[in-house]
Protein backbone atom coordinates (compact mmCIF):
# COMPACT_ATOMS: atom_id res chain seq x y z
CA UNK A 1 0.00 0.00 0.00
CA UNK A 2 3.20 2.39 -0.33
CA UNK A 3 3.30 4.58 -3.42
CA UNK A 4 6.66 5.96 -5.05
CA UNK A 5 7.18 9.55 -2.65
CA UNK A 6 6.59 7.37 0.44
CA UNK A 7 9.55 6.89 3.04
CA UNK A 8 8.73 3.57 4.94
CA UNK A 9 9.78 3.55 8.18
CA UNK A 10 10.43 0.38 10.04
CA UNK A 11 10.64 -0.96 13.45
CA UNK A 12 9.91 -5.24 14.15
CA UNK A 13 10.44 -5.98 17.75
CA UNK A 14 8.46 -7.84 20.50
CA UNK A 15 5.92 -5.62 22.02
CA UNK A 16 7.82 -4.86 25.49
CA UNK A 17 7.39 -1.48 27.11
CA UNK A 18 11.18 -0.97 26.77
CA UNK A 19 11.34 -1.58 23.36
CA UNK A 20 9.10 1.93 23.36
CA UNK A 21 6.96 1.46 20.41
CA UNK A 22 4.48 4.47 21.48
CA UNK A 23 7.28 6.85 21.08
CA UNK A 24 7.22 6.30 17.36
CA UNK A 25 4.10 6.70 16.81
CA UNK A 26 4.84 10.71 18.24
CA UNK A 27 7.91 10.57 16.23
CA UNK A 28 5.24 9.54 12.85
CA UNK A 29 3.07 12.93 14.19
CA UNK A 30 6.39 15.24 13.55
CA UNK A 31 6.97 13.78 9.99
CA UNK A 32 5.89 15.02 6.91
CA UNK A 33 2.57 13.68 5.33
CA UNK A 34 4.39 10.90 3.24
CA UNK A 35 6.24 9.61 6.09
CA UNK A 36 4.85 5.87 7.02
CA UNK A 37 5.32 3.80 10.26
CA UNK A 38 5.33 -0.31 10.36
CA UNK A 39 5.44 -1.20 13.89
CA UNK A 40 5.74 -5.11 13.50
CA UNK A 41 6.93 -8.09 15.77
CA UNK A 42 5.11 -10.56 18.61
CA UNK A 43 2.63 -9.42 21.30
CA UNK A 44 3.36 -10.67 24.88
CA UNK A 45 1.29 -13.65 25.68
CA UNK A 46 -2.14 -12.76 27.79
CA UNK A 47 -0.15 -13.74 30.70
CA UNK A 48 3.33 -12.14 30.99
CA UNK A 49 6.05 -10.53 33.45
CA UNK A 50 7.15 -7.84 31.69
CA UNK A 51 5.56 -4.73 30.88
CA UNK A 52 4.26 -4.13 27.29
CA UNK A 53 1.30 -4.69 25.07
CA UNK A 54 -0.69 -8.40 24.15
CA UNK A 55 -2.61 -8.60 21.45
CA UNK A 56 -5.35 -7.13 23.11
CA UNK A 57 -3.51 -4.30 24.08
CA UNK A 58 -2.71 -3.34 20.48
CA UNK A 59 -6.24 -1.08 20.81
CA UNK A 60 -3.98 1.80 22.90
CA UNK A 61 -1.42 2.00 20.02
CA UNK A 62 -4.15 2.66 17.47
CA UNK A 63 -5.66 4.77 19.80
CA UNK A 64 -2.75 7.16 20.22
CA UNK A 65 -2.19 7.06 16.27
CA UNK A 66 -5.83 8.26 16.18
CA UNK A 67 -5.44 11.18 18.55
CA UNK A 68 -2.51 11.85 17.02
CA UNK A 69 -4.44 12.04 13.86
CA UNK A 70 -1.29 9.42 11.87
CA UNK A 71 -3.63 6.24 12.15
CA UNK A 72 -3.43 6.60 8.14
CA UNK A 73 0.43 6.20 8.33
CA UNK A 74 0.72 3.42 10.51
CA UNK A 75 0.70 -0.21 9.99
CA UNK A 76 0.34 -2.42 13.55
CA UNK A 77 1.72 -6.14 12.30
CA UNK A 78 1.42 -7.51 15.99
CA UNK A 79 2.98 -11.21 15.46
CA UNK A 80 6.23 -12.42 14.63
CA UNK A 81 6.99 -11.52 11.23
CA UNK A 82 10.37 -12.22 8.92
CA UNK A 83 12.51 -9.54 9.33
CA UNK A 84 14.67 -9.20 5.78
CA UNK A 85 11.28 -8.95 4.13
CA UNK A 86 10.72 -5.33 6.29
CA UNK A 87 13.91 -4.66 5.56
CA UNK A 88 13.48 -4.69 1.73
CA UNK A 89 10.55 -2.17 2.38
CA UNK A 90 12.15 0.36 4.52
CA UNK A 91 13.93 3.64 4.07
CA UNK A 92 15.07 4.05 7.51
CA UNK A 93 14.64 1.59 10.61
CA UNK A 94 14.60 3.14 14.25
CA UNK A 95 15.45 1.35 17.56
CA UNK A 96 13.93 3.52 20.29
CA UNK A 97 14.58 0.95 22.72
CA UNK A 98 16.20 1.75 26.10
CA UNK A 99 18.24 -1.25 28.28
CA UNK A 100 19.03 -2.65 25.03
CA UNK A 101 21.54 -5.77 25.33
CA UNK A 102 23.06 -5.56 21.70
CA UNK A 103 20.60 -4.77 19.24
CA UNK A 104 21.18 -7.46 16.26
CA UNK A 105 18.31 -6.46 14.15
CA UNK A 106 20.58 -3.06 14.31
CA UNK A 107 23.34 -4.95 12.71
CA UNK A 108 20.80 -6.51 9.86
CA UNK A 109 19.66 -2.90 8.75
CA UNK A 110 23.03 -1.61 8.11
CA UNK A 111 24.25 -4.68 6.82
CA UNK A 112 20.96 -4.66 4.57
CA UNK A 113 22.00 -0.88 3.53
CA UNK A 114 19.24 0.57 5.24
CA UNK A 115 20.04 3.94 8.05
CA UNK A 116 19.44 3.73 11.52
CA UNK A 117 17.88 6.29 13.96
CA UNK A 118 18.90 4.86 17.54
CA UNK A 119 18.74 5.93 21.14
CA UNK A 120 21.40 7.64 21.92
CA UNK A 121 21.13 6.63 25.64
CA UNK A 122 21.87 2.65 24.79
CA UNK A 123 25.37 1.54 24.12
CA UNK A 124 25.38 -0.89 22.23
CA UNK A 125 23.60 1.61 19.41
CA UNK A 126 26.08 3.98 20.32
CA UNK A 127 28.96 1.11 19.44
CA UNK A 128 27.50 0.82 15.68
CA UNK A 129 25.82 3.89 14.62
CA UNK A 130 28.07 6.92 13.28
CA UNK A 131 25.81 10.08 12.93
CA UNK A 132 25.73 11.35 9.27
CA UNK A 133 27.53 8.26 7.93
CA UNK A 134 24.95 4.96 8.50
CA UNK A 135 22.10 7.39 10.70
CA UNK A 136 21.87 8.99 13.75
CA UNK A 137 21.91 8.82 17.24
CA UNK A 138 19.42 10.80 18.85
CA UNK A 139 17.75 11.52 22.47
CA UNK A 140 13.90 9.98 23.12
CA UNK A 141 12.81 13.76 21.60
CA UNK A 142 9.95 12.93 19.00
CA UNK A 143 10.87 16.47 16.85
CA UNK A 144 14.90 14.98 16.92
CA UNK A 145 13.86 11.70 15.48
CA UNK A 146 11.90 13.40 12.93
CA UNK A 147 14.91 15.90 11.65
CA UNK A 148 17.01 12.20 11.78
CA UNK A 149 14.88 10.21 10.47
CA UNK A 150 14.43 12.60 7.70
CA UNK A 151 17.66 13.04 7.02
CA UNK A 152 18.65 9.40 6.97
CA UNK A 153 16.05 8.70 3.82
CA UNK A 154 17.84 11.01 1.78
CA UNK A 155 21.28 9.16 2.56
CA UNK A 156 22.20 8.30 -1.88
CA UNK A 157 22.36 4.40 -2.66
CA UNK A 158 26.26 4.88 -2.57
CA UNK A 159 26.41 5.86 1.11
CA UNK A 160 23.89 2.75 2.07
CA UNK A 161 26.20 0.37 0.12
CA UNK A 162 29.22 1.59 1.49
CA UNK A 163 27.86 1.13 5.10
CA UNK A 164 26.21 -2.07 4.55
CA UNK A 165 29.95 -3.34 2.83
CA UNK A 166 31.58 -2.23 6.13
CA UNK A 167 29.07 -4.02 8.45
CA UNK A 168 29.72 -6.70 6.88
CA UNK A 169 33.44 -6.69 6.67
CA UNK A 170 33.02 -6.50 10.35
CA UNK A 171 30.19 -8.84 11.56
CA UNK A 172 29.62 -10.94 8.75
CA UNK A 173 28.78 -14.73 9.45
CA UNK A 174 32.16 -16.00 8.78
CA UNK A 175 34.00 -13.58 10.54
CA UNK A 176 32.11 -14.51 13.33
CA UNK A 177 32.63 -17.91 13.44
CA UNK A 178 35.84 -17.60 12.49
CA UNK A 179 36.52 -15.48 15.81
CA UNK A 180 34.58 -17.72 18.29
CA UNK A 181 36.85 -20.83 16.68
CA UNK A 182 40.35 -18.66 17.34
CA UNK A 183 38.61 -18.10 21.02
CA UNK A 184 37.71 -21.77 21.36
CA UNK A 185 41.39 -22.73 20.00
CA UNK A 186 43.00 -20.29 22.52
CA UNK A 187 41.21 -21.94 25.59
Amino acid sequence: GFTEPDKVIVYVAKFLKRKNHSFLIEVLEELPPNFKLVLAGPPLPKIHSVPGFTIDDMVKLTHKAKQLKVLDRLILQPEFVDFAKYLTMADVTCFPSVREGMGTPLLESLASGVPVVANIGESSFREHIVNDKNGYLRPLDAKQWADAIVMAARFPPEQRQQFAQETLSHYSTEIIDANYLELMMAA
